[in-house]
C-alpha cells in the first residue's frame, strides 16, 4: 500500500475564506512602477520551509512578505492587509458599552523612525543580506535621533519590495494613537484588520 504524504495544516477548504485570499492574491499581482524603470508585483512570497519550525512561525514569516494579517473568525481563516481599505463602519461614543481608553503616544522604548533588516535575495544568490534601511527624516528630527527597528523579511526576494514593506511598516508605527474598549453588537460586523471611523464629540 502506497503511503500518502500530507503537507500543511490539513485545513479544509470550507474553513478558508476564499474571497479574502483571492482579494489578497489580486493585490499582490498589482504592478508597481520602480524608480529605476520597469515594474514588479506589489508583493511576492519566496522561500524555503523547514519542518522543524512551528507552522504558525512559518505563516508569520510568509505573511511578512505582503504585510498580511491572518485571523480565524466564525470557523473561517481570513487574510487581510497589504493595503488601505476605506472604512465601512463608523463608531461613536454611544457604541462603547464600557467607555474607552485612549493612548496618545507610544513609550520611547517602542518608538522608531528607521527600519532595517535582512531579506533573502535573488540579487545576492539567495543568501540572507541587508536591504537598504528605510528612514523618515521628519520623524528622526522630531525624535532627536535615529531610532532603529528590525524587520526581517525572509520570504521577500527584491530590495525594492523589501523597502516598500518597510516603509508601510514604519508609517503605520508613527500613527501612535491607540483606542481600546468594548463595543455593542455593532462590533460583530467587524473582523480583524477592518478599518473603521470613530467620532467623538469631546475629542
Amino acid at each position: 500500500k502506497k503511503k500518502k504524504t500530507k503537507y500543511g495544516l490539513g485545513t479544509s477548504l470550507s474553513n478558508i475564506d476564499t474571497v479574502s485570499f483571492t482579494t489578497m492574491a489580486n493585490l499582490c499581482d498589482e504592478d508597481v512602477a520602480l524608480s529605476g524603470g520597469g515594474t514588479e508585483n506589489r508583493y511576492e512570497c519566496h522561500g524555503i520551509v523547514y519542518n522543524d519550525i512551528a507552522p504558525m512561525d512559518i505563516l508569520d514569516d510568509m505573511l511578512s512578505s505582503c504585510l498580511g494579517i491572518l485571523s480565524y473568525s466564525n470557523g473561517m481563516f481570513i487574510i487581510r492587509g497589504g493595503q488601505y481599505v476605506s472604512p465601512s463602519l463608523t463608531l461613536t461614543e454611544d457604541d462603547f458599552i464600557s467607555g474607552f481608553e485612549v493612548q496618545a503616544k507610544q513609550s520611547r522604548r517602542n518608538l522608531f523612525n528607521t527600519v532595517k533588516g535582512i531579506f533573502t535575495s535573488s540579487e545576492t544568490n539567495f543568501q540572507p543580506s541587508d536591504y537598504p534601511a528605510v528612514s523618515d527624516s521628519t520623524a528622526v528630527a522630531s525624535d532627536g535621533e535615529t531610532l532603529f527597528a528590525d524587520l526581517d523579511l525572509p520570504f521577500t526576494k527584491t530590495s525594492t519590495m523589501a523597502q516598500r514593506i518597510a516603509k508601510v511598516f514604519l508609517r503605520k508605527s508613527r500613527q501612535q494613537i491607540v483606542l481600546s474598549g468594548k463595543v455593542n453588537m455593532k462590533g460583530f460586523t467587524l473582523q480583524v484588520g477592518d478599518v473603521v471611523n470613530f467620532t467623538n464629540t469631546r475629542m
